[in-house]
């Protein structure tokens, strides 16, 4: 299998950021990859779609109403990340992930916390391209949500690093950036009392991450 290196970045991105923070990704560079990444693109959202169905259905019983049930404290095993990166990659390439990654909802403040560190190897366009990455910090964004979809508003306060190696490139990034890119973005989500998936746009595809209650 071979992917557009854009939309590797972004998988890399997302690993670095323990996945809870991948929706920031999902404008920047969209349109370089939809044509290119279309095949592999195609083939992912219907198996991510197919298992996010699984999983409402496994819960239905168990879910809980509207908002509240978002509050608490979910966490991504870093099991869970490798499942969901390969995922991403179509079940090939090699992914590695050590830390902690989780999400706090308060009813009106989300808190992210990554502390982890990733090493990924994937073909793109022909090419073995390996990566590392490591994220340490603290995000508390502010947060409305209905039934269906929560969407981020205002950033109240972050701080940590984020630093991704591609080949021979280094690209760090303060965590506050990124947690500003959150501002004004939805992700739609599915609750019960074990398990939180959300869903969003990463790169023009369909991208579910799914966080059990700590």
């Amino acid at each position: 299998m071979t992917i557009t290196k854009n939309r590797f970045l972004y998988l890399a991105a997302a690993t670095a950021l323990g996945l809870t923070l991948a929706s920031c990704s999902g404008d920047s560079g969209a349109d370089e990859t939809t044509d290119s990444g279309n095949e592999g693109g195609e083939q992912t959202t219907s198996e991510q779609t197919d298992a996010g169905s699984g999983n409402e259905d496994e819960g239905g019983d168990a879910a809980a109403a509207g908002p509240e049930c978002l509050i608490g404290t979910w966490e991504m095993t870093p099991e869970a990340m490798e499942e969901q990166v390969l995922a991403q990659l179509g079940g090939e390439g090699e992914v590695s992930v050590e830390g902690t990654s989780t999400m706090t909802f308060d009813g009106t403040t989300a808190t992210t916390e990554v502390n982890s560190s990733s090493t990924t190897s994937v073909e793109v366009e022909g090419t073995t391209v390996e990566s590392a990455s490591t994220t340490d910090g603290t995000a508390v964004i502010n947060y409305t949500a209905d039934d269906q979809a929560i969407t981020y508003t205002d950033v109240v306060s972050a701080e940590g690093t984020v630093s991704v190696q591609i080949g021979d490139t280094t690209q760090e990034a303060d965590f506050a950036e990124t947690a500003d890119q959150m501002g004004g973005q939805s992700v739609t989500y599915t609750c019960t009392d074990a398990e939180l998936t959300l869903t969003t746009e990463l790169a023009g595809v369909e991208f579910s991450q799914t966080l059990t209650r700590a």
